[in-house]
């Protein structure tokens, strides 16, 4: 009897010798038990990456969870769900086979984190993060913003109200094959995003709400099961108003238009054999898709039911043709006058407004090369990004040209150097730019990259004031395009 109890006994102080041990949630500022002990200890110490000292340790503050996802000057050191884009881990991790590892490694003077304590840290990353009450960051966050990495193939999603990075999602369907995510595009009624890809013949479907894939779905006849004909160099993307049907363009000397149908994810039309196609976009009635020849004088007018087409020229006195002369990118309708069809034309460094109703056209000089555009329903302004001006504001590259749809009246700002997607955010009220940091003139990263290339990063400007935000956050290779709800 006495030995029984005596076991029982045991069994209680162990118990509470182990709670003890653990400690309540706040004894380790939000972190789970193993995370908070390795973290607080070994990291978060007087002259490192405490409360007091964190602006000299990179302006990482790794006290708590709260100050941990309050992020840096140059993003987020932590992914959740993510380890391989958190860059906490390259500066702890000593162990070749458990990823990248940067210098200096991490702790400073202090032997480094065991193999154990590396592998709790990338656990608990990949199972997102959380802190002691199961919270993971991110979650709740309503205005987003994506931006594709064609470099890497994975979408960067960002809170669109400060600019952090909250989730790096793996886009593609071949392991080890770089399949070059090129748009991305949020659905009117913000419930999924869509990417295209320069090395893919289908339209990946995710969800906002978890960002879980949905679907696949077919833009080529090969893809669709209809016969061997395929088709890759997919690059723009537009959605019907009722999010029920896409139109995606794909950028050859022999290109092609194709629609499907965005809930049954099937193909629907496949129109071949356009010269240069890249720019595209619905008329008012939706009955009509506006295509651009990228390297052309012409936009083509197709129904959408793909039956007949017809070309019209928009250089004055001049045939439609190819002759490279203008370059037409981009295309987009007014929100405020949707008869107006704004055109980006690269080569003759302006933006001509095509009225569908009059056939007349408008020619607004811009900034040398504009390429893509996005529209403010605030403003009544479209903003329109020339990535490599280098003359509008001498001894700097990028320019931002703001247009009224009104007037026609355009403003200048010095831009992001590559600064090619751009996308108005009037829900945060911020203009944000991608700058891919590619190319000799391109700017050293701060950090590593899981993929081949520099990592591009993220700027914004105030959409009221044009006021930059001094903040540069970093993302992962060649972030080429960008969307947001």
């Amino acid at each position: 009897m006495h030995r029984k109890a005596s076991i029982v006994i045991v069994l209680i102080l162990a118990l509470v010798s182990c709670k003890k041990d653990k400690g309540k949630p706040e004894d380790w500022n939000g972190y789970p038990f193993d995370v908070g002990r390795i973290l607080i200890t070994r990291c978060a110490t007087s002259g490192c990456h405490d409360s007091k000292s964190y602006q000299a340790a990179g302006n990482l503050d790794l006290s708590s969870w709260d100050k941990l996802f309050s992020g840096t000057s140059a993003g987020m050191p932590v992914i959740p769900y993510s380890p391989e884009f958190s860059y906490l881990m390259y500066f702890i991790n000593s162990y070749p086979d458990l990823g990248l590892m940067q210098e200096p490694r991490m702790p400073l003077n202090d032997p480094p984190l065991s193999r154990e304590e590396v592998n709790i840290i990338r656990h608990w990353i990949e199972q997102g993060a959380p802190d002691a009450h199961g919270r993971i960051y991110g979650s709740n966050v309503k205005n987003k913003v994506y931006v594709v990495n064609q470099g890497c193939d994975v979408v960067t999603i960002l809170n669109a109200d400060d600019g952090k990075p909250i989730r790096y999602i793996k886009v593609g369907r071949e392991e080890g094959v770089v399949e070059s995510p090129h748009y991305v595009m949020v659905s009117p009624d913000e419930k999924y995003w869509y990417v295209l890809f320069l090395n893919a013949n289908v339209v990946q479907k995710f969800r906002v709400s978890d960002n879980a894939h949905v679907a696949d779905i077919p833009l080529s006849p090969k893809a669709a099961g209809w016969n061997n004909t395929d088709m890759k160099d997919w690059n723009t993307f537009c959605i019907s108003s009722d999010g029920k049907k896409g139109y995606a363009v794909a950028w050859t000397s022999l290109g092609a238009v194709s629609a499907v149908d965005l809930e049954k994810h099937k193909l629907l039309h496949y129109y071949p054999a356009l010269p240069e196609p890249h720019g595209i976009c619905l008329n008012k009635t939706e009955d009509t898709l506006i295509i651009t020849a990228e390297k052309g004088n012409f936009i083509s007018l197709l129904d959408t039911s793909f039956q007949f087409k017809y070309d019209i020229s928009l250089q004055p006195g001049f045939p439609p043709s190819i002759n490279n002369q203008i370059n037409i990118h981009e295309a987009s309708l007014n929100p405020l006058n949707k008869d107006e069809v704004w055109l980006t034309c690269q080569q003759s460094d302006d933006i001509r407004i095509f009225n569908l109703k009059t056939h007349t056209l408008q020619i607004i000089p811009v900034s040398d090369y504009p390429q893509t555009f996005s529209w403010s329903n605030i403003t009544g302004k479209c903003y329109v990004s020339s990535p490599y001006d280098n003359t509008t504001f001498p001894g700097q590259q990028g320019c931002l040209s703001i247009v009224d749809g009104q007037t026609k009246q355009v403003q200048k700002v010095h831009h992001v150097p590559q600064g090619h997607g751009i996308f108005v955010s009037d829900k945060s009220k911020k203009i944000f730019s991608a700058s891919r940091n590619i190319g000799g003139a391109a700017y050293p990263p701060h950090h590593t990259t899981n993929c081949t290339g520099k990592n591009g990063y993220l700027t914004w400007f105030d959409l009221l004031t044009l006021q930059p935000s001094g903040k540069k956050v970093e993302l992962s290779v060649d972030p080429y395009f960008i969307h947001g709800n």
